[in-house]
């Protein structure tokens, strides 16, 4: 998705990285999701819809570089992952608390194995208010941006003294 430069700017200065240090055993979740899927239970389909339907309510949130509608829709998606298999870890949830007066929106990261939270929040640069929301846990906050390229990957050939870039 090629964001303009300005929706760019605007996600990278309210896009916060929290380690929370509490994962979820993703195998055990997979599993719970497939077999959810599986039984064709109505709430799982809608859920499934209502995901589809989020991601493009998302896409359509950062083209415009609107922070408030992407945090929006990144909580939403929160809520429908745990519709699917409900693993919120009792810390997360408190730091959430802690945390919903700074942030439009947050989500776990991943299948759960990871124990990152990414959040939008709700002014920029929100670094220090979000350590002092947190001080009393256990979690490391981490400041990030996104990679207007993308991911990119390369790899060296034996013989070759420089990587190419795939």
């Amino acid at each position: 998705l090629q964001l303009p430069r300005v929706a760019l700017q605007r996600l990278d200065a309210h896009l916060a990285l929290i380690y929370t240090g509490k994962t979820r055993l993703a195998r055990n979740l997979l599993q719970d999701v497939l077999r959810r899927w599986y039984s064709a239970n109505t709430a799982i389909v809608a859920n499934v819809d209502a995901l589809v339907a989020n991601a493009h309510t998302m896409r359509e949130a950062l083209l415009a570089g609107d922070i408030a509608a992407v945090g929006t829709s990144l909580s939403a998606y929160w809520e429908q992952k745990k519709l699917m298999c409900d693993a919120e870890p009792a810390a997360v949830t408190r730091m959430l608390a802690k945390l919903r007066p700074l942030i439009h929106g947050a989500t776990l990261c991943g299948a759960g194995g990871g124990g990152f939270m990414a959040l939008i929040t709700k002014e920029p640069n929100a670094d220090a208010a979000i350590a002092a929301a947190l001080r009393e846990e256990e979690c490391v906050l981490h400041r990030v941006n996104v990679h207007e390229r993308g991911l990119c990957t390369w790899f060296e050939k034996a013989d070759a003294p420089a990587a190419e870039e795939q």
